[in-house]
């Protein structure tokens, strides 16, 4: 009878498991959907007053500028938080603490390092890169969206973990976060510069600026979860 007892109760620990593991993914899900529906929003709210700022020229030069960060962003970043994601996923799952930690030790470090090297590559050779997309005004821009690179690395390893313990949230208002800084200071340097006469590669370097400055108060805000989870 008390064995009978025993596997009844770890049938129903068993299922309340599972039904808590289902309840926290579509609650994730849930998070995640409104978070990128918010953060389109204001995508749409940031690139329709852009273009009345900016002049076609200096759009040019952002649009150059973005295509090499997001270039740099595969090379440096690919699958690698999604595979970090299910490894930390996989060992939480079998009460590994150890190796979650060293997991994230090892991947924090791979993407610093992976995040410094392109967030350099951009910084010193802006004018070559700019020549190879054939729009040599666009290296302020270039300039002023490296450091992106650099804090964009470390961020999403950090949001892999916290998705492989199916922790949202970090992840979604990071991107808000991310998409605020670009809509409010991209916007108001963009309307400051053009308002002193800047030229137009300036212009877009400072519409483009608040890429940057997102990624380092989003990689800031990930960080202070991390600490405290």
């Amino acid at each position: 009878m008390p064995c009978r007892w025993s596997s009844a109760v770890r049938k129903v620990e068993s299922m309340a498991r599972s039904l808590s593991r289902k309840n926290s993914f579509f609650g994730g899900a849930a998070i995640l959907t409104a978070g990128i529906v918010i953060v389109k929003l204001i995508g749409a709210l940031y690139k329709i007053p852009l273009g009345n700022i900016i002049s076609d020229a200096a759009f040019a030069d952002f649009n150059t500028a973005y295509y090499i960060y997001s270039l740099l962003i595969i090379i440096s970043t690919g699958g690698l938080p999604v595979a970090l994601s299910k490894m930390v996923s996989e060992a939480n799952a079998l009460g590994r603490g150890n190796q979650v930690k060293k997991i994230l030790r090892v991947a924090l470090g791979a993407f610093c390092v992976l995040g410094l090297l392109c967030c350099l590559i951009m910084v010193v050779f802006p004018d070559e890169l700019a020549a190879w997309m054939k729009n040599s005004h666009s290296a302020p821009s270039i300039l002023a969206l490296a450091p992106a690179l650099f804090f964009l690395c470390p961020l999403s390893a950090l949001r892999g973990y916290f998705q492989g313990h199916s922790l949202m949230t970090p992840t979604a208002v990071s991107q808000i976060i991310e998409a605020l800084c670009k809509l409010v200071i991209g916007l108001a340097l963009a309307s400051i510069l053009v308002s002193r006469g800047a030229e137009d590669s300036y212009a877009a370097a400072g519409a483009i600026f608040g890429v940057s400055v997102g990624c380092a108060l989003a990689a800031v805000y990930v960080f202070f979860c991390y600490r405290s989870h």
